[in-house]
Formats: C-alpha cells, sequence, structure tokens
C-alpha cells in the first residue's frame, strides 16, 4: 500500500510540475518559431482559403510596404504587421519590399471601405532595411 502511494505522489508532481511549467512558460516569439508557410503578401488571401494557414500559425511573408504607422505597417494585399515587442525601437521600413516573421492573428473585413484585412503580430523584420527606407 505504501509504495502504490510513493508511486501516485510521484506521478501527481510530474504532473503538478509539467502543468505549472507550460502555464508560466514564455510563449514562443515569431522570431524564433519555424514558419508553417512562407508566402507573399499578394498570395495571403489564397493560401489562406486553401486552409495552408490557421490562426495562431506563424507565417514568413514577403511584401511591398504600402503604409506605414509608428507600431505597424500594410503590405500589399491588406496584410497588416503589428511590431513585435522587441522590435520597437527598432527602424522599420516605410516603404519598399521586405521580408517579416509573424504570427497570423485573423480576418477582419472593414465596415466603412469593405476592405478585407489580413491581421498578424509579434512581427519581426528579417531582411536589413535599406538606409532609403527608413525614417
Amino acid at each position: 500500500m505504501k509504495k502504490i502511494l510513493s508511486i501516485g505522489a510521484a506521478v501527481l508532481g510530474a504532473a503538478a510540475f509539467f502543468g505549472l511549467y507550460q502555464y508560466f512558460r514564455t510563449p514562443e516569439s515569431a522570431l524564433e518559431a519555424t514558419p508553417e508557410v512562407i508566402v507573399t503578401s499578394a498570395e495571403f488571401a489564397q493560401a489562406l482559403r486553401a486552409e495552408t494557414i490557421e490562426t495562431g500559425d506563424f507565417v514568413q511573408l514577403s511584401g511591398e510596404v504600402v503604409a506605414a504607422e509608428s507600431s505597424s505597417l500594410e503590405l500589399r494585399g491588406g496584410v497588416l504587421i503589428t511590431r513585435a515587442q522587441a522590435q520597437q525601437n527598432k527602424p522599420w521600413p516605410e516603404s519598399g519590399t521586405h521580408s517579416f516573421k509573424c504570427k497570423f492573428n485573423g480576418v477582419e473585413v472593414d465596415e466603412f471601405f469593405g476592405d478585407t484585412l489580413y491581421r498578424l503580430n509579434d512581427g519581426f523584420l528579417l531582411d536589413a532595411a535599406n538606409s532609403e527606407d527608413l525614417d
């Protein structure tokens, strides 16, 4: 009986340790993750319709910057990328074609303009930006 209780306590302790580890671990960033798909921003909608991309997937994509703000930018094709916290102090391009790694967050339809927007967060700029593309 004592042997069964000690084995049960060890299993319960291991399960509790694993559960707490999973709960308190830092989530994987897009930069560290292996992308599920590599695609251009113009082909993003097509890949989404083909169900090769799902919400929560890590994506590596490249595309032409059409609009830039302080913490996000938009690529051709309606792809909106929000910077990762680690990228906040690094300059991001305002124009040109660049590559990014980020996490797909979902689809949004702009009610005012009727555009479909694809939101990605935790974005990392993969290529070195040229000096003429920066502020």
